[in-house]
């Protein structure tokens, strides 16, 4: 239950976010879409229009932190699942840890551990 709490504020929190950067940045059709529809701007253009801007503020500052934590945590647990799945495949052909940690550039031991970690973050 407390996880579905924290998910709705994140989500709340991301959404206000989205709002508060395409009111101050959208501009053209997209600033029409934001008054006529409430349609906000993709997130990923709204954090580079913050980031041009040469005097944000303080609230649009945290607002990038927010927006560019949310997409870090997306990123990395893609890049996770991928790495973990390619390394399952890899030691199903028969790769050994040792090769695998050549791979990745640690000891074998450290890509057995590697391994480990991702397959629980992703489960």
């Amino acid at each position: 239950m407390r996880e579905l709490g924290r998910a709705v504020q994140l989500l709340t929190a991301r959404y206000a976010t989205g709002q508060l950067l395409t009111a101050r940045y959208a501009t053209g059709q997209a600033a029409l879409d934001w008054r006529r529809c409430l349609r906000t701007l993709p997130l990923e253009e709204a954090l580079r229009a913050a980031l041009a801007d040469s005097d944000p503020g303080p609230q649009i500052t945290l607002a990038v932190v927010v927006v560019a934590a949310e997409h870090h945590r997306i990123a990395t647990a893609a890049l996770d699942s991928l790495l973990a799945e390619a390394v399952r495949r890899a030691r199903k052909a028969d790769t050994s840890w040792d090769l695998l940690g050549q791979a990745v550039g640690m000891t074998r031991q450290g890509a057995a551990q590697l391994s480990g970690r991702l397959r629980q973050r992703t489960t």
